[in-house]
């Protein structure tokens, strides 16, 4: 893995789904995702941005992964502290956290 693409990735879309551009970030993140498979976090932006896509069902399936994987993705505290997600990122895990 390219750690430097993988992060160039992982940020630009976080940058796109702060800047609600959600087209753009399922791209970034999938192409992160491509990158590293394994890894949780590209896995967590694509479940939120099919949430905000309005795409319920595949965010929550999404999220059930990352739950089973890591179990602290369902603790809102864990992902301010430990990942540092701005509170658009935050507001919309919330939501996908209800829905699990």
């Amino acid at each position: 893995m390219n750690a430097l693409e993988f992060n160039f990735f992982l940020e630009r879309g976080q940058a796109h789904f702060i800047a609600a551009d959600y087209e753009a970030a399922l791209s970034a993140y999938a192409s992160a995702s491509s990158l590293a498979p394994l890894e949780t976090a590209p896995i967590a932006g694509l479940a939120l941005t099919y949430h905000a896509l309005g795409q319920k069902t595949q965010a929550r399936r999404m999220w059930r992964i990352l739950a089973a994987r890591e179990p602290r993705y369902l603790d809102l505290r864990w992902l301010r502290m430990e990942l540092h997600w701005p509170n658009a990122l935050l507001a919309e895990a919330k939501q996908v956290i209800e829905l699990i």
